[in-house]
């Protein structure tokens, strides 16, 4: 791990693993809440966050799985194991290159229904349901002639997590253009 000011009095925790420049960055404002990583690895960075003020604390798992399959099975069983230590508020969210449903995905071959079960397993074991959402969901595309869009990108919390912020919205922007 590298930590790094790179931003005036904001801090930076860098998980770095497979990449110089470190796969997940995580930045906040120290004068409002302590960040303490618990685990991380290439796909993901778990921490401990604590409201300063309130003294509020909750678990955040920030994700950026793998193109590979294999490799993002691993990070589902990984995702698991942490389930099983979770007490409290947790959210679950950021880049996990697989869709839940053939819904999530326009263009292309349909999803593989292996791989859709072994994504929506994982977060049915971990009990993880999706934090309201608007906009396009669909968050990724290939930016190509033959389109390709799907739903790459998501927030995941636990019902701790959203007893209490009922109100939490995700807001999706649509991809870029070419």
């Amino acid at each position: 791990m590298i930590k790094r000011n790179l931003f005036g009095p904001l801090h930076s925790n860098i998980a770095h693993h497979l990449c110089r420049e470190g796969r997940i960055w995580l930045c906040w404002d120290a004068t409002y809440v302590h960040v303490q990583t618990l685990e991380e690895s290439n796909q993901l960075l778990h921490c401990k966050v604590t409201h300063l003020i309130s003294n509020c604390q909750s678990l955040y798992t920030f994700i950026y799985a793998s193109n590979c399959y294999v490799e993002r099975k691993t990070l589902w069983n990984h995702l698991t194991q942490i389930s099983r230590t979770v007490v409290g508020p947790w959210t679950v969210g950021g880049d996990f290159n697989e869709v839940r449903n053939s819904h999530e995905k326009v263009g292309g071959r349909p999803p593989n229904v292996k791989r859709l079960k072994h994504f929506n397993d994982c977060i049915d074991s971990c009990r993880l349901m999706e934090v309201h959402s608007s906009g396009n969901t669909l968050s990724w595309s290939n930016r190509q002639d033959t389109r390709i869009m799907g739903r790459l990108d998501r927030i995941l919390a636990n019902n701790a997590w959203l007893l209490l912020h009922p109100e939490a919205t995700v807001v999706y922007h649509p991809p870029r253009a070419l």
